[in-house]
């Protein structure tokens, strides 16, 4: 599974899609997630603060985070939020 934590608009979802059968996108704008559900059908999108996920621990292969970390308040909170639910990995950012 792949969590796009800050997914906007779908960009990054739509390319990952084709690549994965569980694509979960999480932002904090719902209009930029109802444009996204709309481009890509059959995939989830979340209105969360990425600083504050909702998903269980260890949940996901991979999570992908562009262009979104410099508009959360608190990037530590949220980079310890991404770990957490990140079977194994490393994050770039």
């Amino acid at each position: 599974m792949i969590l796009d934590a800050g997914c906007g608009t779908g960009y990054l979802s739509g390319g990952l899609a084709s690549n994965s059968r569980s694509i979960f996108g999480v932002d904090i704008a719902l209009n930029y997630l109802k444009i996204a559900s709309l481009k890509i059908k059959n995939k989830k999108f979340v209105q969360s603060d990425i600083a504050e996920l909702s998903f269980r621990n260890n949940i996901f292969d991979i999570v992908v985070c562009s262009v979104a970390l410099e508009h959360v308040e608190d990037i530590d909170k949220a980079l310890i939020e991404i770990r957490r639910e990140l079977k194994v990995g490393v994050i770039l950012y």
